[in-house]
């Protein structure tokens, strides 16, 4: 599954440990407080993504969501940590939103398909790849995918039970 990136400048290496700190003091209340803020909310669910505690990153970016309108990098990061997690058909539901308000984006496409094939929707997971590569018919992360879907889902293809399909 390809990964939500962040884009921004890099503090220097000095900077590099004050900044965290800051970002740290910011983003994780004190005990279990939830942040009021829906910006520190979000920062916090980032915050618990990158760190690997995707229960933690989706409970504050629940959080954040209920603290005003989501918006595609909020619904986006909601959509990885259910997906971490294996809860497929809210990461499907977060990516689909995120999809919605932001529009055509390879990577969200892309992110979708992989959602809907743990959902088990195939035909559905095919149509996200190929709507991925109509905007970057080079993004890899959809490209394997789709061709494996179409290998699988070729008429006259079907799959015997406890069989590789060729």
């Amino acid at each position: 599954m390809a990964l939500p990136r962040l884009a921004g400048a890099i503090p220097g290496r000095a900077g590099l440990s004050e900044a965290k700190g800051r970002a740290r003091d910011m983003t994780q209340p004190a005990g279990d407080e939830k942040p009021s803020d829906a910006r520190a909310a979000l920062e916090a669910g980032v915050q618990h993504y990158k760190a690997g505690r995707p229960e933690q990153a989706a409970e504050a970016l629940e959080h954040a969501r209920m603290l005003r309108q989501s918006d595609a990098r909020l619904l986006t990061y909601l959509g990885a940590a259910y997906y971490r997690m294996r809860r497929y058909h809210e990461a499907a539901e977060a990516f689909r939103q995120a999809v919605a308000l932001k529009g055509d984006d390879a990577r969200l496409l892309s992110n979708l398909g992989n959602a809907y094939l743990g959902c088990g929707l195939p035909a559905q997971a095919r149509e996200a790849f190929a709507a991925a590569l109509r905007v970057d018919p080079n993004y890899v992360a959809a490209l394997f995918p789709l061709a494996s879907l179409e290998r699988l889902l070729r008429p006259g293809k079907a799959v015997e039970p406890g069989r590789p399909n060729r």
